[in-house]
């Protein structure tokens, strides 16, 4: 039985390129991101976070999940101020969503 986690090759990559993770066994990245669209310059990457989307980009200086666990995927890209960016992505999902996925409600301010 392998209990390696299925995404340990592209979390180790993102390590050697200077993101920092916490705690890298509990990231979750989709297979289609592509880890050269991350930068490695004051990102990091905080426990609990899930990334998707093979159109993923981080940009340097991005803090994901500071407030709590992230979902990167319901848009392109995450620049250098991701958290207030993802906020005002799932403020705008709220109000529609609210009815579907109750829970996105814990994640407004």
């Amino acid at each position: 039985m392998d209990v390696k986690p299925r995404c340990c090759d592209k979390v180790a990559q993102l390590i050697q390129k200077g993101v920092d993770i916490p705690n890298p066994l509990t990231l979750d990245l989709g297979d289609e991101v592509d880890v050269d669209r991350i930068s490695g310059e004051g990102v990091r990457i905080y426990p609990g976070c899930r990334i998707y989307g093979k159109n993923t980009t981080v940009s340097a200086g991005a803090q994901i999940g500071y407030e709590g666990p992230a979902i990167q995927g319901l848009a392109p890209s995450v620049s250098g101020i991701g958290v207030l960016w993802l906020q005002q992505i799932v403020d705008g999902y709220c109000e529609e969503a609210q009815a579907i996925l109750p829970s996105l409600q814990m994640f407004r301010k």
